[in-house]
């Protein structure tokens, strides 16, 4: 295979890699960028490389480098099937469920995704509740534990009553806070809390949307 194909073909399974990452579409990507679909998909099926300035828009688009696009980027086999996950500098982000204690973590289950995602935890939800938001059944939110407490922010709380962390946007006020779905109309969630019937987890920083296909 000559020099110019194997960069042809690295690059395609690089963007074929962010895409499927992020939950990205081809047309997705052509909408936002300003790309022919023709040319992007010439890209994405190794038949063509990209110009310098279009690698950069892709690689700005995904909030990567543009070495994570040109670059090969291999699997060691001696770390085992277990850490096989480290491809394209994947990080494990712990999901927060209901046992968990700030000052015992013992998180059972993680969640790989690249390391551009800055995320101390992750969430799995399992409702609709937060669904004036964006935010649906299946979804996996991302979680930032050190945050400046801002009135109608989205934040993970642990509820002292059950124990329970769930995902709510809060209005914090002098003696405690309304939890909130985030919808106005008659009828949504709104429930007041005093101050210590909480804690605050972290503030959320980003979504991973299920997709069904």
């Amino acid at each position: 295979m000559s020099s110019q194909n194997n960069s042809k073909k690295i690059i395609a399974k690089n963007i074929q890699h962010y895409m499927d990452l992020r939950g990205k579409t081809r047309n997705d990507i052509c909408e936002v960028l300003g790309i022919k679909y023709t040319t992007f998909t010439d890209w994405v099926k190794g038949r063509s490389y990209p110009r310098i300035d279009s690698i950069e828009k892709i690689a700005n688009y995904f909030g990567i480098d543009k070495s994570d696009l040109i670059e090969e980027h291999i699997v060691d086999d001696n770390l085992g099937n277990k850490n096989s996950s480290l491809f394209y500098n994947v990080q494990a982000i712990p999901f927060l469920d209901d046992t968990y204690d700030e000052d015992n973590p013992n998180f059972k289950e993680y969640f790989f995704i690249d390391k551009s995602i800055k995320a101390d935890f992750c969430m799995r939800i399992q409702d609709n509740i937060m669904s004036p938001c964006g935010i649906y059944n299946g979804d996996i939110v991302f979680i930032k534990e050190n945050c400046d407490l801002e009135s109608g922010g989205i934040y993970a709380i642990k509820m002292k009553s059950n124990n329970k962390v769930i995902l709510r946007k809060i209005y914090f006020n002098n003696n405690g806070a309304t939890i909130s779905d985030g919808n106005f109309i008659r009828g949504s969630l709104r429930i007041k809390v005093n101050k210590d019937d909480f804690s605050i987890v972290g503030v959320y920083g980003g979504i991973y949307h299920h997709m069904d296909f």
